[in-house]
């Protein structure tokens, strides 16, 4: 699911998944494509799956706009990686992640989350399973990006990502 604030123009993607929700932003120089994931825990298929609909998501986004493009995944991924999860990652749980680390260097994104932020706290531990990829040149612009201080009652954490992007006027309908 996502929320999207009323001031901004946004426009609903089609994806074939129920595990994928996302939308356009538009400003007048640029647009962001934002997609909220879902990828099913120990789910090789669900993972690969997941992954062609975002690279074809961005894909298409992309070659459909003469504008600057940026991007924001932003979810569950279930996958553990030293990239985002920091030395803590096992070697055995090393390398699950590759399919979102293809995407990642196909499209040009970056975790923002600092290295090694749990997002994710159970009865055997805590791990980062909880991602926020951006495009590099967002990224750029990223104010910041971290666990929400406020707790929800859930065993995920609420990520916050800030950015200094100039909010467009809307004309009135």
């Amino acid at each position: 699911m996502l929320w999207i604030r009323s001031d901004l123009e946004a426009e609903q993607v089609p994806i074939p998944s129920a595990d994928l929700t996302g939308a356009i932003l538009r400003w007048p120089d640029r647009e962001v494509l934002v997609v909220s994931v879902y990828v099913a825990g120990k789910d090789e298929e669900a993972l690969r799956t997941a992954m062609r609909q975002l690279h074809a998501t961005i894909g298409s986004f992309r070659n459909s706009t003469g504008k600057r493009t940026d991007v924001i995944l932003a979810g569950d991924f279930n996958r553990h990686d030293q990239l985002w999860g920091g030395d803590d990652v096992t070697g055995r749980r090393q390398g699950e992640a590759g399919p979102i680390i293809d995407l990642m260097d196909e499209h040009g994104l970056l975790s923002l989350l600092p290295r090694g932020t749990k997002t994710w706290e159970g009865p055997g531990g805590e791990s980062t399973i909880d991602l926020t990829l951006a495009s590099a040149e967002l990224a750029d612009e990223m104010v910041h990006c971290g666990i929400y201080p406020t707790e929800h009652g859930s065993d995920h954490r609420a990520i916050q990502a800030e950015f200094d992007l100039a909010m467009p006027e809307r004309t009135a309908e």
